[in-house]
């Protein structure tokens, strides 16, 4: 499964990152593009709607992350 961030939440005093959540690659559907028809070449769709999803927070004193929320991925891999 290919991550990419989807939100980071950072400490307003410090500029630590607090928190992250990291969702799967293949997560949500693209929008239709308003260039479709002047478009030779589109490039494949990739993403599927998958909900998979890893949430992890900064523990209170600062020196490890630990992981709030796991949704595993439901989409088989081809």
């Amino acid at each position: 499964m290919a991550l990419r961030d989807e939100a980071v939440v950072k400490n307003k005093c410090t500029g630590e990152v607090a928190s992250r959540i990291f969702v799967c690659s293949n997560e949500g559907f693209r929008l239709k593009d308003k260039r479709d028809s002047l478009t030779k070449h589109p490039k494949v769709e990739t993403r599927t709607g998958c909900d998979a999803r890893m949430s992890i927070k900064l523990n209170r004193f600062g020196n490890k992350f630990i992981v709030n929320n796991l949704r595993k991925c439901t989409t088989m891999l081809l």
